[in-house]
């Protein structure tokens, strides 16, 4: 009689974890489902109807950056050579055109880029017409609540803060988007909007 009962629990602890395994399987099913959906949502790119993400983001391969430190881009240098190397960041306004009536967007790395640049400007110069104290106060909660969101998980070697920066000047490799391949993708949606634009 026990030896039976064992025999009925060990069968019935089987065929519960049988179902409780082929529940998750359709759980998954369904959830991978839901993202499919939710990835070929079509968007009329009017009010609020855009996406999260820009859709190059998916096809964007991946690239390597090497971190170091750069006598180019100085955040206390008023010169014309620094300031092209800054407007070489981004072909001001770097802005994205989406949907069949091109709907103006920014990416905010691009966002990003201002106001670094914004930033640069208000150091060097405290009456600069359009890095306002205000601008200059929203540039740095922008790149505060962005480089949160971003929250890479990337290692990078030691404590960057015992490091001597004129003699070690060479950092950690990240792996991130490639930019220029976004950049590429930019400019072509510029190129369809201004064809657009003078045949409208």
């Amino acid at each position: 009689m026990a030896k039976m009962r064992e025999n009925l629990t060990a069968r019935f602890l089987t065929l519960a974890l049988v179902l409780f395994n082929l529940c998750i399987v359709l759980w998954q099913g369904m959830a991978f489902h839901q993202r499919r959906i939710v990835d070929q949502m079509s968007y009329t790119y009017t009010g609020n109807s855009i996406p999260l993400l820009h859709p190059m983001t998916g096809d964007l391969p991946l690239a390597s950056i090497t971190l170091q430190e750069s006598t180019h881009f100085a955040w206390d240098s008023p010169d014309n050579t620094t300031l092209d190397e800054f407007n070489s960041l981004f072909r001001y306004p770097s802005l994205s055109y989406l949907g069949p009536n091109h709907r103006m967007t920014i990416l905010s790395w691009f966002h990003n880029i201002h106001c670094i640049a914004q930033i640069r400007a208000a150091l060097i110069n405290h009456n600069d017409e359009v890095a306002t104290p205000e601008h200059f106060s929203h540039c740095l909660q922008y790149l505060r609540q962005t480089l949160l969101c971003g929250a890479s998980d990337m290692l990078e070697k030691g404590d960057f803060m015992a490091r001597n920066f004129t003699v070690d000047r060479v950092g950690s490799d990240l792996v991130c988007y490639d930019w220029e391949a976004a950049i590429a993708a930019l400019d072509e949606e510029r190129r369809e909007f201004n064809e657009w634009k003078t045949s409208s």
